[in-house]
């Protein structure tokens, strides 16, 4: 059986690219051939979102794209960039040989494909100008429309938004999300009660993830940092003190200051995760791969206009019971030791937990 993976189309995006592959693996340890639906559709018109949501009648995508961030790097550091992302998405994501944009009106690839599949990342962000109706799957059977971990990022819906979420929602048979906060959404827009899933790539066991990394190791011990937001001065220092304290170097992973993880793809993610010392980050995926490769870190909030994604963070930690690892400005000692005895024995409860919901929305007897 075949099933369409509808998530972000992003090429320069590590937990994407990650998150995509590990449920693209995911669903064909469970029997199942995936592909991954490649969406560009663009639109210019800031109030689409006001206006229809049936985009099979009027022939128009209802979509919104992130303004792109002008470069300043050397050409070269933005080509090896570009390649290693490339590189990762064509060795190891199954995209379709179609796609679709603003101009598509003919759907009928839904007929070659036993069920679609939205999520894993925060396709159900409305502060996100990429969104679309197309992230509700409109174009195929209700039956075969399934939601794992799909993200709003935020803890609620703007009003003039409300009809489209809930006439999304519920044209979709089953329904996970990866938030707490996203299962209130759901319940308050739709009346049901769904269930809090792990993110795909905790689906994924440490051993399946090394098969991404290089044998060569790492040049001598470090400390890794990972920010979406800018750290305040307090923290930084206290992550350069910490630094000091163990006798670490710093790599600063996607911060155009450090040009040598600068270029790194989601495979030089991997292997600067699996081979740091510790992890100072404000990701949802720093955090995640943290707990994968048992390292120990401390999680900041995300100093950005988009600090309500903290509520993905939150529920991470609350889960894992692993709220002690978030940043205290008021105690800067250093034991940032996580014992994950007891994080294994959660992470194998939830992974059964995902697994069911998966299984019975795919009718795996």
């Amino acid at each position: 059986m075949k099933i369409c993976i509808s998530t972000i189309t992003d090429y320069n995006n590590y937990g994407n690219r990650l998150q995509n592959y590990a449920l693209q693996k995911t669903l064909e340890s469970l029997g199942f051939e995936a592909e991954s639906l490649r969406n560009f559709s663009i639109v210019d018109n800031r109030n689409v979102m006001q206006k229809t949501i049936d985009v099979l009648r009027s022939g128009k995508l209802l979509d919104r794209i992130l303004p792109k961030r002008k470069s300043k790097l050397p050409a070269e550091v933005v080509l090896a960039r570009k390649q290693n992302f490339t590189s990762f998405t064509s060795d190891f994501i199954h995209e379709t040989s179609f796609k679709v944009d603003q101009n598509t009106i003919n759907f009928d690839f839904e007929k070659n494909y036993d069920y679609f599949i939205v999520g894993s990342d925060q396709v159900w962000n409305p502060q996100f100008q990429r969104f679309s109706t197309l992230d509700f799957i409109p174009y195929a059977e209700k039956k075969k429309r399934i939601s794992y971990a799909a993200s709003f990022g935020v803890g609620s819906i703007p009003d003039a938004e409300k009809n489209i979420y809930i006439q999304g929602l519920n044209g979709i048979e089953e329904i996970s999300v990866r938030e707490e906060s996203g299962a209130s959404i759901v319940k308050t827009l739709t009346g049901r009660t769904v269930p809090v899933v792990l993110d795909p790539t905790f689906l994924l066991k440490k051993e399946e993830w090394s098969h991404l990394i290089d044998e060569h190791a790492s040049d001598g011990k470090f400390l890794l940092t990972y920010f979406l937001g800018t750290p305040s001065e307090i923290e930084m220092k206290y992550i350069n003190d910490y630094a000091k304290a163990n006798n670490l170097s710093i790599k600063h992973l996607n911060n155009s200051c450090d040009l040598d993880t600068w270029t790194s793809g989601p495979k030089q993610f991997i292997q600067l995760f699996s081979q740091a010392t510790a992890i100072f980050t404000d990701s949802f995926h720093a955090c995640a791969f943290s707990l994968i490769f048992e390292k120990p870190f401390i999680v900041f909030e995300r100093h950005d206009h988009l600090n309500s994604m903290n509520s993905r963070i939150d529920t991470l930690l609350n889960t894992f019971h692993l709220n002690a690892q978030k940043f205290d400005a008021e105690n800067l000692e250093f034991d940032i030791i996580v014992k994950y005895d007891d994080t294994r024995t959660v992470l194998e409860k939830e992974r059964a937990k995902s697994f069911s919901f998966l299984k019975q929305a795919l009718n795996i007897k």
